[in-house]
This record gives C-alpha cells, structure tokens and sequence, in this order.
C-alpha cells in the first residue's frame, strides 16, 4: 500500500512506464510493474546478431515540454541527453536505390521524386477535405485519405516505424 492507502500498479516496462515508476518512487508511493517481455524498455532494445550489436525502438525524441527537461535534469548523471547534430538535419530516405532528401519546404516538396505527381497536386486539397467518420482510423488509413499513399510511404512510415518505433497501421481499441 502507498502512503494514499491505495496500491498502484504500472502496466509495461516501456519507456512510460519506467518513467511513471521513477516519479512514484520519488514521491514514497509504492507500486508494482508488471511487464510481459522478459526484459524492460518495451520496443528499445539491445541486440547482437551475426557478430552486429544494433539497437531497436526510437532513436531519436523531442524535448517538447517542461516535464521532460526537468526528467533529464532529475537523471543527470543517471542517463545522458545526446542532442543531435545539425547535419541531422538533412533527412534521407532510401528510394528506387537511391538516397533521397525529404523535403523542407514547398520548393523541394514540388521537386521531390519522393511524392507522385497525383499526390502533390492532391495536398493542394487538404486544407478543405472533410474530416474522418472512422472513430478507430489508424494513421496510415487517414495519411491515405487526406494526403496520398506516396506521402505515408515516404514521409511518415519511415518516421513513425524507424524513429518512434510505432506502427501507422495500429489500430487503437
């Protein structure tokens, strides 16, 4: 039982949930992880395959609020914040053997070969497309409805599998 009388329980041992753990405790609020993998840090993870050591899940993350500048200040020292260098800026993505450059701006995204021809004249109409009526439509069905397929498969999936480590086609229940 905490100090609130109250027990409480932390479902996964994914970065959330760690967190969540970590300002329990620094409360005196106990608690109990349950995790169904045999090791923590849900998607991120150490591997070693044919004499290769790689990593999965995100590689990389925004330090979007206060919240979460103030968890590297309380783990200084604990965990280390690596900021990326502005040559990362330059976003590449593998296509038709290739190596591409995302598009930063309307003058690249006109030229990209990245995006089709429909596709490009189709995001003129975005601003005016109808919302969804699918209560669970997953984000690559919406990218789809509202963008094109070459925009999902050269924008977001790369971004949304490869550094969030999530799933454009996951279907919240």
């Amino acid at each position: 039982m905490s100090k609130t009388g109250k027990n409480v329980a932390i479902i996964g041992a994914g970065i959330t949930g760690l967190t969540t753990a970590y300002y329990l405790k620094k409360a005196g609020i106990k608690f109990t992880i349950f995790e169904s993998s045999n090791h923590i840090g849900g998607v991120i993870d150490t591997k070693q395959k044919d004499g290769f050591i790689y990593e999965t899940g995100p590689n990389s993350g925004i330090i979007a609020t206060a919240e979460m500048a103030d968890l590297f200040e309380d783990l200084k020292g604990k965990c280390e914040l690596e900021k990326a260098d502005h040559s990362s800026a330059k976003r590449l993505i593998w296509k038709k053997n290739k190596w591409r450059a995302l598009p930063s701006g309307l003058l690249s995204a006109v030229g990209t070969p990245l995006f089709t021809l429909k596709d490009k004249f189709g995001i003129l109409g975005e601003p005016w497309r109808k919302k969804g009526n699918k209560p669970n439509e997953t984000l690559a069905e919406m990218v789809k409805r509202r963008m094109g397929q070459s925009f999902l498969d050269y924008a977001i999936d790369p971004f949304i599998l490869g550094i969030y480590a999530g799933d454009p086609n996951y279907i919240v229940h």
